[in-house]
């Protein structure tokens, strides 16, 4: 915001507030302002502050008063150098109003291979009746947009707390959704698949097969959901020229996608059934508040993605009831996991409550996403590298819950 005030000296002292972080710099002081203080805005939307000069700190009102213009310059540059953005190259000037401003995003371009663009700001404000001018700098960070494998990835996410899933259920979405991209971008790239290996149209776009595939599989898994993924469908092709290319690549991802749906339909997920516990010692029973059933207990025997079967690596069984191991897992567990334990550290304590993933979360499963989101973002990952970092995780989570699954339920303890 672009005001003025009159010193001490009687002199127009024109400002620039940044009302966001209450900063005030001064401007055009014909008496050489030492020094000004923001200290509030009053009751009638004024800024209220003080001055100082020769003869010491002196109160003040601003007027407030909106520029007629501003220019914006803007200068980016990453290791590489220069950066051309369309057709114009970054460092021009912008001229906007006011009311323009506050609508003004800046964002990188997709193609953009680094981690983030530095943008070095100078904003100089002019009012027309006066002739004064006041210019501030301001260095500003944008992040890469992300690729469609991290944006259907964090969109799988949401569909997961949305629909309140378990970590069973959320693992085996994300396995089938991650598979889905991977798998139609391989087919794009000349490379075999994980599920499922089938050869693209030539010059299909491989951002609309990876759109495509995931919005139908995520239809699939979240029916009541499909309205919202099919509007993120739309947005993203939108953006993608028409033609021959963005059609091959819709048609070829709903292909790849529908391919691992059938796949994976009859993989024993499906299956209902209950387990009430037992009553002998040392056998599982339901516990308090809820006394709830053993959750998902045909996860024991779900078909993996990657390994042999469900008990490949079946653990041993658990120690005896009357052993040395089994008394001294006991007393740490109640040491550790007592609501006033002193023994359990406070980072312990973080640690249990970021995992402790109820329904409406990403789920522990999720949760591993959202952190390789993050990093692949950091690292300025290419679409193929997202594509299968995300595709391995995924199946090795949801093999991992499948195993832990088939554990609980062999041994009942």
């Amino acid at each position: 915001m672009l005001g003025t005030y009159s010193d001490n000296n009687n002199d127009t002292v024109w400002y620039v507030y940044d009302s966001s972080s209450s900063t005030f710099t001064t401007v055009n002081d014909p008496a050489g302002i030492y020094g000004s203080s923001v200290s509030g805005i009053n009751n009638s939307g004024e800024i209220a502050g003080t001055f100082f000069d020769t003869s010491g700190w002196h109160a003040f009102t601003a007027n407030r008063s909106q520029p007629d213009a501003l220019s914006v310059t803007v200068a980016v540059a990453d290791n590489s150098g220069a950066l051309l953005y369309d057709a114009g190259q970054i460092g021009a000037s912008l001229t906007l109003t006011p009311a323009q401003l506050a609508g003004l995003q800046v964002t990188a371009p997709s193609t953009f291979s680094g981690t983030q663009i530095a943008l070095d700001v100078t904003a100089s404000a002019t009012d027309t009746a006066s002739g004064n001018t006041a210019s501030t700098t301001q260095v500003m960070h944008v992040a890469r947009p992300p690729d469609a494998a991290v944006l259907w990835n964090e969109t799988t996410l949401n569909a997961i707390a949305t629909d309140a899933d378990p970590p069973t259920v959320a693992s085996r979405a994300l396995a089938m959704e991650s598979l889905a991209v991977y798998d139609a971008l391989s087919g794009i790239q000349g490379m075999h698949g994980y599920l499922v290996s089938m050869s693209a149209p030539s010059g299909a776009s491989p951002d609309a097969a990876v759109a495509a595939a995931a919005d139908a599989i995520l239809d699939y898994l979240y029916p009541a959901q499909a309205k919202s993924f099919d509007a993120q469908l739309a947005a993203d092709l939108a953006v993608i020229p028409d033609g021959q290319s963005k059609t091959d690549g819709v048609v070829f991802g709903i292909a790849v996608a529908e391919r691992i749906i059938a796949l994976r339909t009859n993989d024993g997920s499906n299956i209902n059934t209950t387990d009430l516990g037992g009553t002998g010692v040392g056998v599982w029973q339901p516990t308090p508040p809820s006394y709830a059933p053993g959750l998902d207990p045909q996860w024991a025997n779900v078909e993996p993605f990657a390994l042999t079967s469900s008990g490949q690596f079946l653990p041993p069984p658990p120690p005896a009831l009357d052993s040395q191991q089994y008394a001294q897992d006991v007393n740490l567990t109640e040491s550790l996991g007592a609501a006033d334990s002193t023994t359990r550290t406070a980072q312990e304590t973080a640690i249990a409550k970021f995992w402790n993933d109820q329904g409406g979360t990403y789920t522990p499963p999720g949760q591993w996403n959202s952190i390789a989101d993050t990093v692949a973002q950091q690292q300025g990952d290419s679409l193929a590298q997202d594509a299968l970092l995300l595709a391995e995780l995924n199946v090795a989570e949801a093999d991992a819950g499948i195993a832990a699954w088939n554990s609980k339920y062999t041994y009942n303890a």
